[in-house]
């Protein structure tokens, strides 16, 4: 197989695993939106925005002491986002 049938095959790979997460993603969307309270929703969408955010911050490559805070920050998102999707709040 040359190099412009393998470029093409992946081509056609990459736009079909893509089309397929942006199907799954609303559909995720959807299921959460009926799930959850829009006071919950909220606060996710709001949680999602932020973690967003922080992963364009980590991919600008900055020293370790930034890098070091960054993980602390996500870990306590990861766990406010996990008490909001469990309802445990202790």
């Amino acid at each position: 197989m040359d190099i412009a049938k393998k470029s093409i095959s992946a081509a056609k790979y990459t736009a079909l695993f893509k089309s397929a997460a942006q199907l799954i993603s609303v559909g995720a969307t959807i299921f959460l939106i009926r799930a959850l309270s829009e006071e919950d929703f909220g606060i996710y969408n709001l949680l999602y925005s932020f973690i967003s955010l922080l992963g364009m911050v980590a991919s600008l490559d900055l020293p370790m002491p930034f890098s070091a805070t960054f993980l602390n920050i996500t870990a306590k998102v990861n766990s406010g986002l996990q008490t909001i999707c469990t309802g445990y709040r202790p």
